[in-house]
């Protein structure tokens, strides 16, 4: 009789606990290595993880039955700071079974909801590939144990550097000379040129700000007179940033490179110019014997007084060629000059 008791006894516990006992899930993320060579760009194009490239794997345990997966990706920049959120998944029920990220929005592998940061990613995107630290997270939803992984990208220095102009040069608006390094299996490269506002605004900032004063492909070539590819006039006193862009062709659409960011600034002519144009104006004014333009002159002889430019009526600026000849043109034609003023 004790024998049956105990038999019954246990019967009955295997017969509970296969009923209350609920199989626990546990999901293991696999991360493609070596990363240097997977784009992690494809972070900051999408808003979902629909159609990425293969760089990650779920193995889900026990298979079979019906769970949920929820993905959080999350970003720290390469200059500190905290992690902050660049996307988040959520799948509609799905048959428990190991599947990779390009499976994502597949039809047994359905998403119920995604959200993403916008101002992260445009932070990402102007930094034209990413840097820092990326952290994944990823659950079964509703118990189990999950996985989580911390992967980073480092992108040192810059993948190849503008050489000139120098940051803070100032140029010539005439002639500003373009070169950067040449980086080998690139297709083409895209100059850039934007105006920087004021000295508080980023250099990132400035080259994705406003209607840019160059956005053009120059081919294969590592060298450009910027003032060639100028899309409208620019003005003397302006700084203005640049950046340059590498096409590299490969597998879905290839990948972009981009160069170092530098600033310069515009000045009317340059120093060999200014005092080629000064002695010209000097001669100039002493051919006016009728006294007109004296103060000019005497300020030019006694305190160093140099010409910086001159405009036309539209206010864009004349190039050194173009005032040489005009001051040539002045001094065989005096008669035309009706009064010079000297504005203090």
């Amino acid at each position: 009789m004790k024998i049956l008791k105990i038999v019954l006894l246990s019967s009955l516990l295997l017969a509970a606990a296969s009923v209350d006992i609920k199989a626990q899930h546990t999901v293991d993320l696999q991360v493609f290595q070596p990363l240097p060579e997977i784009d992690l760009s494809a972070f900051i194009y999408t808003n979902d993880i629909s159609g990425l490239p293969r760089i990650m794997c779920f193995l889900i345990n026990p298979k079979g039955d019906q769970v949920v997966l929820e993905l959080n990706i999350e970003w720290q920049p390469a200059n500190g700071g905290s992690f902050q959120e660049l996307l988040s998944v959520v799948t509609n029920p799905f048959t428990a079974r190991d599947f990779c990220n390009d499976e994502f929005g597949s039809s047994d592998i359905s998403i119920a909801q995604s959200t993403s940061n916008q101002t992260a990613i445009e932070e990402l995107r102007r930094s034209g590939r990413p840097t820092g630290k990326f952290r994944i997270n990823v659950n079964i939803q509703g118990g189990g144990d999950g996985d989580s992984e911390i992967i980073e990208f480092s992108n040192p220095a810059q993948n190849f550097v503008i050489l000139t102009p120098e940051s803070g040069s100032s140029h010539d608006i005439g002639a500003v000379l373009a070169s950067w390094e040449d980086i080998a299996g690139a297709s083409s490269y895209k100059v850039k040129v934007a105006e920087r506002s004021s000295p508080t605004q980023s250099l990132d900032d400035a080259i994705e700000s406003g209607n840019p004063y160059v956005d053009a492909d120059v081919g294969l070539v590592t060298v450009a007179n910027l003032r060639t590819l100028l899309q409208r006039e620019w003005v003397p006193g302006q700084e203005m940033v640049m950046q340059i862009e590498a096409n590299i062709p490969g597998p879905d659409g290839g990948s972009k490179l981009f160069s170092n960011i530098v600033n310069f600034y515009l000045s009317d002519l340059t120093d060999g110019s200014v005092k080629m144009i000064t002695l010209e104006l000097t001669e100039l004014l002493q051919l006016l014997d009728d006294g007109t333009g004296s103060d000019l002159l005497q300020d030019i002889i006694d305190n160093g007084v140099t010409l910086l430019g001159i405009r036309r009526s539209d206010g864009t600026p004349l190039t050194a060629d173009e005032i040489m000849r005009l001051l040539d043109f002045l001094k065989n034609n005096t008669n035309t000059i009706i009064d010079l003023t000297v504005v203090n």
